[in-house]
């Protein structure tokens, strides 16, 4: 029967989504169940019709539309059709499943027609629907007790249940035949995380090419330079001794004389994990739950805590050579740009630090405005899950922002292209730009690190503050409009000009963020007689390269 399923799933779901399903997993399980139910009530529907077979089909697809409307929620209850993905998924599951009794069997002979006046609804991605339906529906009392689906808002869920009664509710451990959201806690509090560890090693280390992993810096400089440097950045770096990178930090440094440099009285925002919100908190209040893991209600997280304008700290920390020039920092050492961007600060993204107490989780996220990153940790571990930025995967993402609910979680619906880095004290992780990931800190963990704007990743950046734009997400880089005219105008144009004069060809990145960031300028020039001035050349320059 498994690989029958399989066929029908890849029929059902494409060549693309493929995949099998196991009848003794929770999805499997699942569709068993909902199939006896969707017999249940066609059949029962079908025996109370005399007329045309036409009626029947009616009659069928009112019930089916009911199983979806139970499935899915009020919030999403729709009619299917049964000629649409929904319909077909459910009458061939049903047909598959059920063909060994006679019940099951007259349901085949009755849902086969179009079923003509039913509204056809608009459909989600064939992971998102998946996802849906293996919610099951909630009691009154349940439902009661789930959070709102605002984040900021959200709280931690009943924490009353018994641990008896979670472990028969969650499936047998395999690998990927996890669901998270099985308990409807919300992603990242405490239940949850209890029952993501459960789980959590199933999930695949990185093969060499998804990850490359270096002995030490002057291992990672000769990979890195070989392969383009920036040009060639597409997958993650793990360097297991920063030695031979430039970097240098005070090994002695940590969260006291953070604070101390800092001071007691210092305001900064603070991220409660299990609240699943920012709260404003002083660096001693703090320092005192770091310090007296007692005092502790839930982790709490510093997770914007700029360090490059304290004196101390900055030369304390330092950057690595190869990090030192970036975009935006190039921009603001140029004098003409500097002048065209007084007005605009200098973004302070260049050093930073992270400071997560143990048990922490961080969800899935792509960081601001699709910049690069760099991780040094300084003290404890971490566990990154990460998953690579294909336009799938980016769009998954999105849809999970915009129509999610906080008891869902994206690595579900993803979960065969997450991968697993574990990061040890002193090593170092390089993210190129918008890779999707989330992070589980097991132990207090000091983090330093940065983030990249580079010229070969404007076109990933681009999307990303795309996606920002429609999520219509408030942290993201200030004033990026006039930064991303001033990389225009001051460092892609003379590339492309030089380029073009010595007859040097330049990367298909270095076209693809060209025409990407035309394509922005062009939505926000308004105008501005410069600004469309800059746009022109552009556009006439990358012509150039073009066609080369």
């Amino acid at each position: 029967m498994s690989r029958e399923i399989a066929n029908l799933s890849s029929n059902c779901h494409g060549v693309k989504d493929s995949q099998a399903v196991d009848l003794n997993s929770f999805n499997g399980r699942f569709l068993r169940s909902k199939t006896a139910e969707v017999v249940k009530e066609l059949v029962d529907g079908a025996k109370d019709v005399d007329g045309p077979a036409g009626d029947k089909d009616k009659v069928v697809s009112r019930e089916v539309a009911q199983l979806h409307s139970n499935c899915y929620g009020s919030r999403d209850s729709v009619p299917v059709d049964l000629s649409s993905f929904e319909g077909r998924f459910l009458r061939s599951k049903a047909n598959e499943v059920g063909s060994a009794t006679d019940e099951m069997r007259l349901m085949t002979d009755v849902a086969v027609a179009d079923n003509g006046d039913i509204q056809k609804p608009a459909l989600r991605s064939s992971s998102r629907l998946l996802n849906r339906m293996t919610q099951n529906e909630e009691s009154p009392a349940k439902k009661a007790r789930l959070p709102s689906t605002s984040t900021s808002n959200s709280t931690t869920p009943n924490q009353g249940s018994s641990n008896s009664s979670k472990k028969s509710a969650i499936p047998s451990k395999s690998r990927y035949d996890t669901i998270f959201n099985i308990n409807n806690n919300v992603v990242a509090s405490e239940d949850w995380v209890a029952e993501f560890l459960k789980y959590e090693d199933n999930f695949q280390a990185p093969s060499k090419r998804e990850v490359i992993i270096c002995k030490n810096g002057g291992d990672f400089n000769k990979i890195f330079n070989a392969k383009g440097g920036f040009d060639g950045f597409e997958v993650p770096y793990v360097i297991e001794n920063v030695t031979g990178l430039g970097f240098n930090v005070d090994a002695a440094l940590n969260v006291p004389q953070i604070v101390k440099s800092l001071g007691r009285e210092f305001t900064t925002n603070a991220y409660l994990n299990s609240d699943r919100k920012y709260a404003s908190m002083k660096m001693g209040e703090f320092n005192d739950l770091w310090v007296n893991k007692q005092l502790r209600k839930q982790p709490v997280n510093l997770l914007q805590l700029e360090v490059g304008s304290n004196p101390m700290l900055d030369a304390g920390i330092g950057v690595p050579t190869i990090f030192e020039h970036c975009s935006i920092q190039q921009c603001y050492d140029i004098e003409d740009a500097a002048k065209e961007l007084k007005n605009c600060a200098k973004p302070s993204i260049k050093k930073f630090c992270l400071v997560t107490m143990a048990q922490s989780f961080t969800d899935f996220h792509v960081d601001f405005s699709g910049t690069s990153f760099w991780f040094f940790m300084q003290e404890g571990e971490k566990l990154f899950y990460i998953i690579p930025p294909t336009d799938e995967n980016l769009e998954e993402y999105q849809d999970d922002e915009e129509n999610g609910t906080n008891v869902e979680w994206l690595g579900d619906r993803l979960k065969t292209e997450i991968r697993r880095i574990h990061l040890r004290k002193g090593q170092m992780l390089f993210v190129p730009s918008g890779y999707l990931h989330a992070v589980y800190t097991p132990c207090d963990s000091l983090v330093f690190g940065g983030s990249i704007f580079s010229l070969p990743h404007l076109e990933m950046q681009l999307k990303i503050t795309g996606i920002e734009t429609r999520l219509r997400i408030k942290e993201v880089m200030p004033h990026l409009a006039e930064i991303y005219f001033a990389i225009a105008k001051h460092l892609l144009l003379p590339k492309l000009k030089s380029s073009r004069n010595m007859k040097q060809e330049v990367s298909a990145r270095i076209r693809r963020g060209t025409n990407a960031l035309i394509g922005y300028l062009n939505g926000i020039m308004g105008r501005n007689l410069k600004r469309r001035a800059i746009v022109k050349e552009l556009e006439e320059e990358y012509e150039h390269h073009k066609q080369d």
